[in-house]
């Protein structure tokens, strides 16, 4: 539905996008994660058309987009404060484009809306009357009502706190999945972009490292970068000796992938492919708990070992007898296959 063809974009000496080449299909939830200045509120801004890329093409449904004023783009977006008008209660904001327009049908249109986002009993508030969830909903409901091709969301839950945020992120999946709508979102929190995403870009410095899926960008991390900012995760540095990879004198792990022998790697493994306890393992070391963090449904360990300090997840229904600062444990390695880095 949409492509983005080699797309750069320079402030002064910042490359901000660098070579972008990506496509996003219909009625996909895409997300675009990365940590702050990495490029992807920069990318959202040009195919919303508020900023113009230095070169490279947009295409939506087949048309360039680069020669459209955003007012006349078939995109909606949706801004991490809402700008919701304070002055207009939720029917008339929801209405706004409408009335501009002169539809003719506009108060069945807006009351469809406003039943399909759950706010049809606060047609009549005025913004400041609702909670943030609320606001967000009026926002959702106010920019679908001309049903536009794609919709943009920039860091849409930014304002919500914890608890609201979970429940908004189911709301907007269900939304998103019922109107059958392509929405592309913004984020650097990687847990909601795990959640919701069909598939999404992780972006660093202006490029993007990994597109996929959210389970194959976290089980296949294709660099460091993103094996580091997807989640918890041990990267086990080692020298390359054909089919396998050294972490020390005694401990080694086969690979798949070609790499030169001698070449310096790091070995990818999460927290939750170890176990504290012993048996059957691709290798298993000795070591010292330094710290413990209860989560609620697991357990996360640090332990210090010879491979230096290792991440380890516990489901607390695993674990048994759960162990305290300076227990010693054997941490065991359960994963069949690693990414190398």
């Amino acid at each position: 539905m949409l492509k983005i063809e080699g797309i750069n974009k320079r402030f002064g000496s910042n490359e901000a996008c660098k070579g972008i080449n990506l496509e996003v299909r219909k009625g996909e939830c895409f997300y675009l994660l990365g940590p702050s200045g990495c490029g992807k509120s920069t990318l959202l801004s040009m195919i919303a058309g508020h900023l113009s890329p230095d070169s490279g093409d947009i295409i939506l449904e087949g048309h360039s987009l680069l020669n459209m004023p955003p007012n006349k783009r078939p995109i909606h977006t949706i801004f991490q404060s809402y700008a919701l008008f304070p002055h207009l209660t939720v029917f008339e904001n929801v209405a706004f484009s409408l009335r501009i327009k002169g539809v003719v049908d506009l108060e069945e249109r807006v009351l469809k809306k406003l039943d399909l986002v759950s706010l049809l009993e606060f047609k009549d508030r005025y913004p400041e009357e609702l909670s943030g969830g609320q606001q967000q909903r009026v926002a959702i409901a106010r920019a679908i009502i001309d049903e536009p091709s794609l919709l943009l969301l920039d860091e849409p839950f930014g304002a919500l706190d914890t608890k609201l945020r979970k429940e908004m992120q189911l709301e907007l999946k269900a939304l998103q999945r019922s109107l059958g709508m392509t929405f592309i979102c913004v984020t650097h929190d990687q847990e909601e972009a795990l959640s919701l995403a069909d598939r999404l870009a992780v972006m660093n410095s202006g490029s993007i490292e990994q597109l996929g899926t959210p389970e194959n960008v976290y089980d296949s991390p294709a660099t460091r970068f993103v094996a580091s900012f997807i989640g918890e995760s041990n990267i086990l540095d080692g020298k390359v000796e054909g089919d396998k990879i050294l972490l020390s004198n005694s401990i080694s792990v086969p690979i798949t992938k070609k790499f030169q022998s001698g070449e310096i790697r790091g070995v990818v493994i999460r927290p939750e492919w170890f176990e504290l306890n012993d048996g059957v393992s691709v290798f298993s070391l000795t070591g010292e708990v330094i710290s413990r963090l209860f989560q609620g449904a697991s357990i996360l360990y640090l332990i210090k070992t010879e491979l230096g300090k290792i991440k380890v997840l516990v489901p607390v229904d695993d674990d048994l007898s759960p162990r305290q600062i300076g227990d010693s444990v054997v941490v065991r390695c359960t994963s069949g296959s690693f990414e190398v880095v």
